[in-house]
């Protein structure tokens, strides 16, 4: 076997400057052709056509329509270039590594990792980069160019020069983007970054749903808006017009029904969302923010999602006596109380002995983190447990810790896992599940050693059932000498994971915006059961239920249950799987951390998961964080399909307008607007519709809303009228306005009155709903996309003007009312 070295911190800094960094996009990079692919309708390409044929019409016509076809095609694929960038770098999250570094273990990022570091692997994590197993075996499960789950692959240390030379296939290869789910490794890297297959493999993401409905909505309209286009120019030939100006006009009125921009206003307000979601979670996918639309059910698997995830020692049951032990977490000061007193210092021996022995137990260790009375232990939870408790006593603690020899064995016994330490010239301990830990022991400990008798071991399974009815997880722990025979139960240790401060408040944020909390967990009933009374989760009217019976009833019962049961425990990986379909038939549902160990159901299921999660759950997750944050980031999820909603609307509403104008005034004049005019309208309105939905200006985390003071029930406060949308009623009323509008135009008869007049009173009614969010406060901060509307707005303002001065054209006087009305109004 190959001598395990590590590589010094000088060799791998020369490493990292020759090979760059470990870094492989997951995703693949959004390019010029996909962006001109996606964005660009059939539409645009007849446009063209026909803008070429009138070329032999009218060159100054031909020329601004291609310039404006072009802008627009232009910036379109340019912005949308940089937002697609932009969300590929939310799509991201940091990865840890161990690695052998001048002789010592160190922990780093992955994309430090150079060819010939020596990586330690432990179940669950991701494999940083291609290379070989130097010690250990294991399965790996890989991932093939889909990203599929392929077959586990056992792997195992082997000789490689031996199976190059006979060209076996090599067991021990790894490669980047599989993941170790069984056995603990020691790998040498040989390949990082862009020269790994994993690299050469981009994963494309599957479109979001809200950009397949606009594809589905556009398709859709479509043929419609081909056939209007047909019928305008048919109407506009039979009333004599000149083909080529016939074709093009009935073209740029296709140009102008395709609701193209609601493509790039969906992007730009996807990612202004997604970017205030990235704050605080680390996206894995797009589809995520989908997800989050019209949440009312999230589904908690890991009671840890709402605790410390530090196991602390609360009560002993010893010399027939309960004591209490104060203090949470990982804070190794505090008391011993009993009947409200604290213990004195005779009574603090038993403890004093008890805390030595679980000193002994424990293989944790503990640190320092700052001047403060905060400690890391790092550690099994359970010894992490024994070790904070035995820091409390009064005696010497360190030298134990120090003294601890390494887990001599493991095993099970009676379906529970107990384990024994072992200490030279000293004790051997025994702790693990209460009732196998006491049926091991042949003494019981009671003011010293005492022969274990039925009434006693029948007195302590009761106080085990007691405190396991109160929510506690109950852990025996017993000792021999070595040179003796027969284990002495010593206690009874109640352990709790103690609730976060903020539990409750988070539990509220959700019920506030009437989101029920459920917890689907494998944890035993009466630790979740007391979990779920203490937040809040198990009220009056709801209840809690055995998974297991649940799958068990029939379909009438379990549609009957479903309704008002917020509690199910003890779920094994099949059981959650029918419990989550059971909920998703009436219910939308969020999962909070994994809901299985299978990978095939993870792939499915697993939306939200925390940052202490293993590799496996993270890659098939949606997006990483904490808890804490969901209630904004659904607040800010339907916050943007209601911005998604206004824009397609209002859009649409304005291109339909159009469209529909030069069809009216094509069948019952016989002529209509320009070419040119019908695409100057359409930008204007199409950028003016986008940047009039206002933005939320604050993402931070909010208590459930409250009934504000002096609020008329029905009425909408001064914030409220500030920040919403336009509701689509209010979209309606502008639109019949403008019909109105339209149709007093064609009485006098002058179409560019009233086309002008049709859409910018759209547009000015729209607005006017959201002053104080409206464009005229985004003109500090969106000052390109500004400057390209206004430029646009004054061409069209000054066009007929400057043309009745330089004597191309006699201006109307609906001409010169509509510019002078429209200039006024933005000076």
């Amino acid at each position: 076997m190959e001598r395990i070295v590590g590589l010094s911190s000088q060799e791998a800094e020369r490493r990292l400057n020759e090979f760059g960094k470990n870094e492989f996009c997951e995703y693949q990079e959004p390019n010029v052709f996909t962006s001109l692919a996606e964005g660009i309708q059939p539409q645009i390409y007849i446009f063209l056509i026909a803008n070429i044929l009138l070329f032999f019409y009218n060159f100054l016509y031909a020329i601004i329509c291609l310039i404006i076809i072009l802008i627009v095609i232009i910036f379109e694929v340019i912005d949308d270039l940089k937002i697609r960038k932009k969300i590929l770098e939310v799509k991201t999250y940091s990865q840890k590594c161990i690695v052998l570094r001048d002789g010592k273990k160190k922990e780093i990022d992955y994309t430090e990792i150079v060819p010939g570091d020596v990586v330690f692997l432990k179940p669950g994590e991701r494999i940083p980069a291609d290379g070989f197993v130097l010690k250990g075996s294991g399965k790996v499960s890989e991932e093939v160019f889909d990203r599929g789950i392929k077959e586990k692959r056992t792997i195992s240390e082997t000789e490689r020069k031996e199976i190059i030379a006979f060209k076996k296939e090599n067991p021990s290869i790894l490669l980047a983007g599989s993941f170790l789910v069984e056995g603990e490794i020691i790998m040498k890297v040989e390949k990082t970054g862009l020269q790994t297959n994993f690299a050469k493999t981009p994963f494309q993401e599957e479109k979001r749903e809200d950009i397949k409905r606009i594809e589905k909505f556009v398709e859709e309209i479509n043929p419609v808006i081909f056939l209007v286009s047909v019928v305008i120019f048919f109407a506009l030939a039979f009333r004599g017009q000149d083909l080529i100006l016939s074709f093009s006009i009935a073209a740029a009125a296709a140009v102008a029904g395709i609701p193209y921009y609601i493509y790039m206003a969906a992007q730009t307000t996807f990612f202004t969302s997604i970017a205030k979601i990235s704050k605080n979670f680390f996206i894995r996918k797009e589809n995520f923010i989908n997800k989050l639309q019209n949440v009312n059910v999230v589904c908690i698997e890991k009671i840890k999602n709402l605790t410390l995830g530090e196991k602390t020692v609360k009560k002993i049951y010893m010399n027939k006596k309960i004591i209490d032990v104060t203090g949470n977490g990982y804070n190794p000061f505090g008391e011993f109380i009993y009947n409200g007193k604290r213990l004195g210092s005779e009574e603090l021996k038993d403890i004093n002995f008890l805390s030595e022995i679980c000193a002994i137990s424990s293989c944790s260790r503990i640190e320092r983190k700052s001047e403060e009375d905060k400690f890391e232990v790092i550690g099994k939870e359970i010894e992490n447990s024994l070790l904070v408790f035995s820091l409390k006593s009064k005696i010497e603690k360190i030298k134990f810790a120090e003294e601890i020899e390494k887990l001599s064995r493991e095993r099970k016994e009676k379906g529970q896992i107990v384990y024994t330490r072992c200490k030279e010239k000293g004790f051997i301990t025994i702790f693990g599940n209460a009732f196998s830990v006491l049926e091991k022991c042949k003494y019981i400990w009671e003011k010293g050693k005492n022969e274990k008798s039925d009434k006693e071991k029948k007195e302590i399974e009761k106080k085990i059932i007691e405190l396991s009815a109160a929510g506690y997880e109950t852990i025996g722990i017993g000792y021999k000498k070595i040179d003796e025979k027969g284990y002495i139960f010593l206690a009874v240790l109640a352990i709790q994971d103690p609730i976060r401060e903020d539990a409750k408040e988070i539990i509220n944020n959700f019920q506030a915006r009437g989101i029920e909390v459920v917890i689907l967990t494998s944890e035993k009933e009466n630790l979740t059961v007391d979990f779920a009374r203490k937040l809040g989760i198990l009220k009056k009217g709801k209840r809690a239920i055995i998974a297991e019976e649940f799958v068990n009833a029939s379909e009438k019962e379990r549609a009957k249950i479903i309704q008002n049961c917020v509690v199910f425990a003890r779920a094994n990986d099949r059981e959650k799987e029918i419990i989550i379909k059971e909920l998703r038939k009436t219910k939308n549902v969020l999962l909070v951390e994994s809901i299985a160990k299978d990978k095939k159901v993870l792939a499915a299921n697993c939306n939200v998961v925390s940052n202490g999660a293993n590799d496996i759950i993270k890659f098939y997750s949606d997006a990483i964080g904490d808890i804490a944050f969901i209630p904004d980031a659904i607040d800010e999820a339907n916050y943007y399909e209601k911005c998604l909603k206004k824009i397609v609307y209002s859009i649409f509403t304005l291109d339909f307008l159009i469209i529909f104008y030069v069809t009216f005034t094509s069948i019952i004049y016989g002529t209509t607007l320009n070419p040119v005019v019908i695409l100057i309208l359409n930008s204007i309105a199409d950028t003016f519709s986008g940047l009039s939905v206002p933005e939320r200006k604050e993402y931070k985390g909010q208590k459930g809303e409250q009934k504000e003071e002096g609020k008329e029930e029905g009425k909408e406060t001064k914030a409220e009228k500030k920040e919403r949308l336009l509701s689509i009623k209010e979209v309606t009323f502008s639109f019949f306005i403008c019909v109105f509008v339209a149709i007093a135009s064609l009485l006098i008869e002058d179409p560019t009155f009233g086309a002008s007049a049709l859409i910018f009173s759209f547009i000015f009614v729209s607005l006017s709903y959201t002053h104080d969010e409206s464009i005229f406060k985004k003109f500090e901060v969106r000052n390109f996309e500004i400057a390209i509307a206004m430029a646009a707005f004054f061409i069209f303002v000054l066009f007929f003007p400057i043309a009745s001065l330089l004597g191309l054209r006699q201006i109307t006087f609906g001409e010169l009312v509509i510019s002078a009305g429209i200039g006024i109004f933005v000076l």
